[in-house]
């Protein structure tokens, strides 16, 4: 295992102490165990939204994979036309969700439309908004699905 690995490296420094080489090789498997819960804790939010998507009737599918670039996830609507998405999830009140939810206003608008100089605007939706997006698109109430998580 990579704990091994590094028991050997370690243990060829010379001036390292029995207790130096513990506390090393616990820091190290701390940090490997925990990138395995963020991993999976990233999976388990794009399988979320791939359910979601496939309840609104829309052909969803994770095409992510650990430490390779590019989206999470391609969308395919009822006209065949396919969108890829990427899933992004933060902790209640971690950036940059509290400034979106502000820029939203109070009552919160349906749609923002964030305009960046020489760009493309990026349009953010709620669920509710993006739900009943689709719903209309497809003109088909029946395929509303879940309207909350």
């Amino acid at each position: 295992t990579r704990l091994l690995v590094l028991k050997i490296q370690l243990s060829s420094f010379s001036g390292c102490s029995q207790s130096d080489l513990l506390i090393y090789q616990l820091q190290f498997f701390t940090e490997d165990r925990m990138a395995k819960a963020q991993r999976e804790k990233g999976l388990r939010r794009e399988r979320q939204v791939v359910a979601r998507l496939n309840d609104l009737g829309l052909k969803a599918e994770r095409i992510s994979q650990p430490y390779k670039p590019g989206p999470d996830l391609t969308v395919r609507m009822p006209t065949g036309t396919t969108f890829s998405g990427e899933v992004k999830g933060r902790a209640q009140g971690s950036s940059p969700f509290p400034t979106l939810r502000r820029m939203l206003g109070n009552p919160p608008a349906d749609t923002l439309f964030l305009v960046e100089d020489q760009h493309d605007p990026l349009v953010v939706l709620s669920w509710e908004t993006f739900r009943t997006l689709i719903c209309e698109a497809q003109h088909d109430s029946e395929h509303l699905g879940p309207i909350s998580p």
